[in-house]
């Protein structure tokens, strides 16, 4: 859908909420990291319709995998537990120490 869509020159209906250029707002105090992207509001309407018209059947297996659900994960604080915590993904960040 959104492959279709974004392609220059489709006449695909949501294609003018993929514009190809777009304006920035820059943070009036000089940080890039604030600027602001003034893209157009995608229309709920359009991209329900477009939507109801994809066949689910036809999607990718890594299309499907990425639209699906993922594992939910819960955060919390938990003051009695203080000491150092084991990474769940060591490879790119390392295991949390004490302050």
């Amino acid at each position: 859908l959104l492959r279709t869509a974004s392609e220059e020159g489709s006449v695909h209906p949501l294609h003018r909420f993929f514009p190809s250029g777009y304006a920035i707002e820059e943070d009036p105090k000089g940080r890039p990291w604030r600027d602001v992207a003034l893209i157009p509001f995608i229309d709920a309407g359009t991209l329900a319709a477009s939507l109801a018209e994809v066949d689910v059947g036809e999607l990718s297996a890594d299309e499907r995998a990425r639209n699906a659900h993922g594992t939910p994960i819960a955060f919390a604080f938990d003051s009695s537990q203080l000491g150092s915590h084991p990474s769940p993904w060591p490879t790119r960040f390392p295991p949390l120490a004490p302050a």
